[in-house]
Formats: structure tokens, C-alpha cells, sequence
């Protein structure tokens, strides 16, 4: 798709603008393909969470089929709150406890809400006194996260969802919503999140 004058040209084949130059170096070409992998890896890795996160329909069904029916709207009210509180939960708590910088191999202190350096981790040495901005309770020197750390985020999230919604049909007629509730953002938040810590983190 190149011309011989190294301008800007449409592959009809992949639908990307491509900015050709003669003289690229075998640097640019080694990026190009560094960049091409990884948007093959945050697909896959897309995918996997979308997969993941059907197991909540199965689990569903499974758990209404086992009720009775005067409880299958609080079994499905359950589960939609099983997705719902555990994005909250994950996003706020659950991911920095379970990927974020290591407190002696026991949980994570910091990535949490999405908030990451560049390298994926931020340094305590490298934080402000002040933890948290106010104004956007966010790390005052973090960086936004990259796509590969949304994807796993997302993929991530997918299991701690379905762990609490595991848990929900254990409990299926056996616990009030309230109690539940609370139950399960403990679970998504606290308990999945460390062992994730243990188990996962580099």
C-alpha cells in the first residue's frame, strides 16, 4: 500500500490509515508489530471475559430451576446484583487488593479505581503525602491505565462476579437480601480479591 513517496494510504484489506515513509527504520517496524500483538492479546483477552461472564446465565437458570417459583425474582434480582455490586466493588477495592503493588505477599496497596503508572504499578516512594485527590479520589501522580489493563480488569472482574454468583445459589432461599448484599461484596471485594493476590500476582 505504499507509494514511492512515503505518503499517507487506506489498506482496504485491515481498514488502517498507514503513514508509509522509505526510510522507516527496522525500529518502527518492530513497534508496528509489537502493537499489532498486543491488540491481538486485549482481544483475546476480551473475549475470555465475555465468555466468563455467560457463566452467569448458566448459573441463573441453574439457581431458578432449583427454587421455587414464588423466589425466582429474587433469585434473579441476586444475580443482576451479583454483576452489578461486584463492578463497584472490583473497580473501587477488589483490583488494587489483588493486582496492585505487593504488602509482603499479603494484598495489594495501590492500582486501585483504575488508577495506574505507566509501568503498572505505582511506587510508594514515588507517592504524595496525600494519597488520594480530592477532587477525583484518584492517585494525584498515576497515569491512566493502557488497554491490556482494562481488558484484564474486565476479565478479572468476570470471576469475581461469578464467585458471589456461585455463593448466591448456596444461599438461595436461605439468606435475607440485605444480608446477602453485604455478603457479597465482602466476597467480591475482600476474600476473592487476596486470594487472587496470593495466587496471581507476579
Amino acid at each position: 500500500v505504499a507509494n514511492d513517496d512515503g505518503q499517507l494510504q487506506y489498506d482496504d484489506v485491515s481498514g488502517y490509515a498507514i503513514i508509509t515513509d522509505n526510510d522507516a527504520s527496522e525500529e518502527d517496524e518492530t513497534q508496528l508489530v509489537s502493537s499489532e500483538v498486543l491488540d491481538a492479546e486485549v482481544i483475546f483477552v476480551l473475549i475470555g471475559a465475555m465468555l466468563v461472564f455467560y457463566m452467569q446465565v448458566g448459573f441463573t437458570m441453574f439457581e431458578v430451576g432449583s427454587v421455587r417459583r414464588k423466589n425466582t425474582k429474587n433469585i434473579l434480582l441476586k444475580n443482576t446484583l451479583d454483576a452489578s455490586i461486584g463492578a463497584i466493588t472490583w473497580c473501587c477495592l477488589g483490583y488494587g487488593l489483588a493486582f496492585g503493588q505487593s504488602y509482603y505477599g499479603l494484598f495489594g496497596t495501590s492500582d486501585f479505581i483504575l488508577r495506574t503508572s505507566k509501568s503498572g504499578v505505582v511506587e510508594v516512594s514515588e507517592r504524595d503525602d496525600d494519597l488520594l485527590d480530592d477532587s477525583h479520589l484518584m492517585l494525584d501522580n498515576a497515569e491512566p491505565s493502557d488497554a491490556f489493563t482494562h481488558a484484564k480488569w474486565l476479565f478479572q472482574w468476570a470471576f469475581a462476579a461469578t464467585s458471589s454468583t456461585i455463593m448466591s445459589g448456596a444461599v438461595a432461599e436461605r439468606i435475607r437480601f440485605k444480608a446477602y448484599v453485604l455478603l457479597a461484596t465482602f466476597l467480591t471485594g475482600i476474600v476473592y480479591s487476596v486470594t487472587v493476590h496470593w495466587v496471581w500476582t507476579e
